[in-house]
């Protein structure tokens, strides 16, 4: 609820999905996203898994990548290296800044991805 403020509070629209397979579910059924932030250890199936079925989808349909900037409490180099095995562009290590946030935002406003 807190990251849901942070994102408001920058002026984004913001969807939720509590589970890695709503997340996936609401990708695959909404309209396109600008930016993903996935959380690595989601229920019912995690960030990594629901992150590799969005580029599957997305190279499927011939589809532009979406930004997925990773959200774990995890810093190891391992874990990183999973986040960009799986598709992941970026990544902000839990708990974040508003400020670390709002960098990331305003990198892919400006930018238009990572």
């Amino acid at each position: 609820m807190l990251c849901e403020q942070f994102f408001l509070k920058l002026g984004c629209s913001v969807d939720c999905a509590e589970t890695g397979i709503m997340a996936l579910e609401r990708f695959n059924s909404a309209q396109p996203y600008d930016v993903i932030f996935m959380d690595c250890n989601m229920p019912e199936m995690d960030g990594f898994l629901a992150t590799s079925a969005i580029r599957q989808i997305e190279r499927d349909r011939h589809l532009k990548q979406t930004p997925i900037v990773a959200l774990t409490a995890h810093v190891e180099a391992s874990i990183k290296q999973k986040c960009l095995d799986a598709g992941m562009n970026a990544f902000l290590s839990k708990p974040f800044l508003f400020e670390d946030l709002e960098a990331m935002v305003t990198k892919i406003r400006k930018e238009g991805s990572l």
